[in-house]
């Protein structure tokens, strides 16, 4: 996964609180169209890489 900011330069304050938004929006939408029942009874085993 990349970093939207890593290319970007420093311009106003505007600009920088404007630049996350979309990104910001999309997740949250991610976060809404989660099943429930799926924060509960799904399991990530990420035994393999630590």
């Amino acid at each position: 996964m990349s970093n939207p900011f890593d290319a970007k330069e420093f311009t106003t304050v505007e600009d920088e609180l404007g630049f996350p938004q979309p990104n910001r929006e999309n997740f949250l939408s991610y976060i809404k169209s989660i099943n429930p029942s799926d924060l509960e009874n799904i399991k990530v085993d990420r035994s393999d890489v630590g």
